[in-house]
């Protein structure tokens, strides 16, 4: 059996290119993350309303998007489930949310939404979960909202399988 052994200056070449294979190999994700970040930025800026008309043109949607339909007007109440966009290429920015839908004062459904913000000008709801859903199907949390805005829901509004 013949053993292979490095000498000592052979060993620091060896390591000393690892080390500037290792650097290379990060400098270019580096370079590639920041670039996808200035044009997911860029894309994000390019439909997300601005700070004075967001929550406004927010309300007037979603409001807009239960009442569709409805025998009685509605009005809606929302919270954040995760306040940043999220921006996956071209698609719009999606914020995830927590929505209560009312008609006369009293919340008549509940649930978590996915919407879009477009052209600065509007937001449209793409899903809607109502709590009634995730009693009955609980793995579509997971199957629709990213799994850090799944966690939030679990953990602030479980449904009653997971109690």
């Amino acid at each position: 059996m013949r053993e292979f052994f490095l000498s000592l200056s052979s060993m620091k070449k060896l390591i000393a290119l690892s080390v500037v294979a290792a650097l290379a190999i990060a400098g270019y994700f580096l370079v590639q993350s920041l670039a996808a970040a200035g044009l997911s930025n860029s894309h994000v800026g390019d439909h997300v309303p601005a700070p004075a008309d967001f929550e406004k043109f927010l309300d007037r949607d979603i409001t807009a998007y239960f009442n569709q339909g409805a025998k009685k007007p509605r009005t809606t109440r929302h919270e954040f489930l995760r306040r940043e966009p999220t921006q996956t290429g071209k698609a719009y920015p999606k914020y995830y949310l927590w929505i209560e839908i009312l008609e006369d004062g009293k919340v008549v459904n509940e649930g978590a939404a996915w919407v879009a913000a477009m052209q600065k000008k509007e937001f449209q709801v793409i899903r809607f979960l109502s709590l009634e859903e995730m009693e009955k199907e609980p793995v579509m949390i997971e199957l629709i909202f990213p799994l850090d805005v799944a966690s939030i829901i679990w953990n602030r509004y479980p449904p009653k399988e997971k109690q």
